[in-house]
């Protein structure tokens, strides 16, 4: 019979792989490799696994879906669980936690911290290039 697991607190039927740590990540049905949040399947080159979400990709839900990319010129942290996590780097503007895009600085401003902050203008007696 099918076993039940239990991943990001929904119950699975399937066959299921738990970590060393207890948290389930993995999970076989019939419909191919679900995974948690923030997690995608591995499945060449060896047997089935599952990895974090690179670096500007994030997943929302367990499914079998891939991890979707931030919008452009967005960063996140690996294993990102929500669009929210994506942001724009230092040199670029934008709202990509709500799904925009981020803009490179204009020449003349700068913006040296990560998040939606606008970008400055620059003193006077400096001058800056894009981004």
């Amino acid at each position: 019979g099918a076993s039940l697991a239990v991943l990001d607190g929904q119950q699975q039927p399937g066959l299921s792989y738990e970590s060393s740590t207890s948290h389930l990540r993995l999970h076989f049905t019939s419909d191919g490799i679900v995974t948690a949040a923030g997690f995608t399947a591995t499945v060449s080159g060896g047997p089935a696994g599952c990895a974090p979400c690179t670096s500007g990709t994030y997943k929302a839900a367990s499914n079998a879906s891939g991890c979707a990319a931030c919008p452009a010129n967005a960063v996140s942290a690996e294993a990102s669980k929500a669009l929210s996590s994506c942001e724009c780097p230092a040199g670029y503007t934008g709202d990509a936690g709500s799904g925009g895009d981020c803009s490179a600085c204009e020449s003349g401003t700068y913006k040296d911290v990560s998040g939606s902050a606008t970008c400055t203008s620059c003193p006077t007696t400096a001058v800056s290039a894009e981004g």
